[in-house]
């Protein structure tokens, strides 16, 4: 429907953007954020088939899936993909208001998606999620080719979480995506 979204195709510069479903709940005593059990057949389909209108739209240029490793887990293993480094500031990342901040972060959303946004198409994002209320959708990090690895940084406090030149999943970058 829209072209691939390859996490080895973010680009120095642009915004790291978490895309969760935040009507949910933690499925205890485990860190799943469940957003589907409960939800409407209907409203999980409009949000599946919405990466693929990103794309389709150029809003988006790589994405990767929440997955068990969580927000900052995920996040190394974006990094790691397309070769740059990602700071993650701690204060943007927005959460349901029930929610502490460490389960958040490591949690395992059952939609839940980090995306590489160029900067100039991030109003035209909110504007696209704005029909989903129940999503989270926020600019929470930014990634570069002056650092390597995953920084999480809280107002002026800064601390690498990994250096990606010790490899976790040794699925490094590529020169070209698409060649592949």
């Amino acid at each position: 429907d829209g072209p691939p979204l390859s996490a080895r195709a973010a680009r120095a510069g642009e915004a790291l953007v978490l895309l969760v479903d935040a009507a949910g709940s933690f499925h205890q005593p485990y860190p799943f954020w469940d957003a589907a059990t409960a939800a409407p057949p209907a409203r999980l389909q409009a949000q599946l088939a919405l990466l693929p209108s990103l794309a389709r739209q150029g809003i988006v240029s790589a994405a990767k899936d929440i997955s068990m490793g969580g927000l900052v887990g995920t996040a190394l293993m974006f990094a790691e993909a397309c070769g740059l480094g990602i700071t993650i500031d701690l204060m943007a990342i927005e959460r349901p208001a029930q929610v502490e901040e460490l389960p958040w972060l490591s949690c395992f959303p059952s939609f839940g998606f980090l995306l590489a946004v160029p900067g100039e198409h991030l109003p035209l994002l909110q504007e696209t999620i704005a029909e989903f209320s129940n999503l989270i959708c926020c600019p929470i990090g930014c990634f570069d080719t002056e650092s390597t690895g995953v920084w999480l940084r809280r107002d002026d406090q800064r601390a690498q979480f990994w250096d990606t030149r010790t490899p976790l999943t040794g699925f490094g970058a590529v020169a070209d995506p698409w060649s592949l």
